[in-house]
């Protein structure tokens, strides 16, 4: 498995854990557009910021794209 593969693994156990912990509380995690587009495959600009709808399990479902002004 490539890096980009596993450390997009990573992050879904990492949010699963997060959910499971307080599913209740929003997760706000800050990282770069090539980060971004490993997880949702859509590339973003710089400085926008990016609403991620996931599933129980850390996986990517949908998102929102919020350009920056």
């Amino acid at each position: 498995m490539g890096l980009e593969k596993r450390q997009t693994k990573e992050l879904e156990k990492l949010i699963q854990a997060q959910l499971n912990e307080n599913s209740k509380t929003p997760l706000i995690l800050v990282t770069h557009h090539v980060n971004i587009q490993a997880y949702t495959g859509k590339v973003v600009n710089v400085g926008d910021m990016v609403l991620v709808k996931v599933n129980k399990n850390g996986q990517y479902l949908s998102h929102q794209i919020y350009p920056s002004p």
